[in-house]
């Protein structure tokens, strides 16, 4: 069950989201867990990532440029 934290920004959010889901897939604290696409398991969790993902056929250069 999700709740709403108030007071809190979104990116704290995230990251309190993060941690919940990393303790719910095996995340103890002590052991490092390898995510293949953090953008997937935020949208996942209910987050809009679709402005963060780059246009179908848009090529991105090692720079971050296009």
């Amino acid at each position: 069950m999700k709740r709403e934290t108030r007071g809190i920004g979104v990116g704290a959010r995230a990251v309190r989201d993060f941690i919940v889901y990393g303790l719910e897939n095996g995340w103890t604290g002590d052991n490092v867990i390898v995510f293949q696409d953090g953008l997937d398991i935020l949208g996942e969790l209910g987050y809009d990532v679709s402005w963060l993902r780059p246009d179908k056929g848009q090529a991105i250069d090692s720079q971050g440029g296009s």
